[in-house]
């Protein structure tokens, strides 16, 4: 567990740095108003990390998040700041490495501050989008009839008003998962759906960081409020990670995707 002095002096670092992690993350000829959502959101993270030790503070940040992605009227910069999400983090920790002398934290402390500012950005992140949603819920555009795979690294495929399925294939590690994370939130942003099926029926090699930010996509989507559903799940693959066998514990899964489809199909007609 990351130390409270460690994060106060992260908290103090980072209101000095905050533009200097903006500019890291973003190209010169971007947008202004990018570039004040993203300094926003430093401040806040800086503000938070101090404090984040109870869901009521987590739930503050998510209504905090609801609020700014309320009041975005350009989808173009919706979308432009849940491309930038995934790399905050990382940045931040970039840079306090470049500065190591300055503040001299064990090196076991840099994996505690970067998940305490994922889980800000996680709750964030799931409130902006839904205040975006909620402010732009008649404008949205209507779903394709075309159920055929988006030409996409990580396609997605719509089976039905509220369900969608992605299937993965290959190694599942973190370039597809930063992939996806993108991915999947620029089409929650364009489409509207209820539930999500990861397809496993691919998938030849897992890696743990991968499970780590697929599981952070998920978790995100669940905030948003959709149902999560898993398919095709080898064994093989299951007892080389025991980090997706812990992962899948308290997860909807099913063999097949037809078995996934069929169940959600018998609730629809009892529910």
């Amino acid at each position: 567990m990351t130390s409270s002095s460690c994060k106060e002096k992260v908290s103090h670092w980072m209101k000095k740095k905050k533009q200097l992690i903006v500019s890291s993350l973003i190209e010169h000829d971007q947008p202004e108003q990018l570039t004040v959502f993203l300094q926003s959101l430093i401040y806040l993270i800086s503000k938070k990390i101090p404090i984040t030790t109870n869901q009521a503070v987590l739930n503050n940040i998510k209504e905090i998040g609801y609020k700014k992605g309320h009041v975005i009227t350009d989808q173009r910069i919706f979308l432009q700041m849940i491309d930038h999400f995934p790399y905050i983090s990382a940045h931040i920790i970039q840079h306090l490495l470049e500065e190591k002398k300055w503040h001299n934290f064990p090196n076991n402390e840099y994996d505690g501050i970067r998940k305490t500012i994922d889980e800000i950005i996680l709750f964030y992140n799931a409130g902006f989008i839904h205040g975006y949603l909620d402010s732009h819920h008649e404008s949205l555009p209507p779903r394709s009839d075309n159920k055929h795979v988006k030409d996409l690294p990580v396609p997605i495929i719509k089976v039905d008003d509220d369900i969608d399925i992605c299937p993965l294939i290959g190694t599942l590690d973190d370039n597809k998962t930063t992939l996806l994370i993108n991915m999947t939130i620029q089409h929650i942003a364009e489409t509207k759906m209820d539930y999500v099926i990861f397809d496993f029926t691919g998938i030849t090699t897992v890696t743990d960081s991968g499970i780590y930010n697929l599981f952070y996509t998920v978790q995100l989507m669940e905030l948003i409020g959709l149902t999560i559903i898993f398919t095709g799940i080898r064994s093989q693959s299951a007892l080389h990670s025991s980090l997706l066998s812990q992962k899948l514990k308290d997860k909807q899964v099913f063999q097949t995707v037809k078995d996934a489809l069929e169940s959600l199909n018998k609730n629809h007609e009892t529910g």
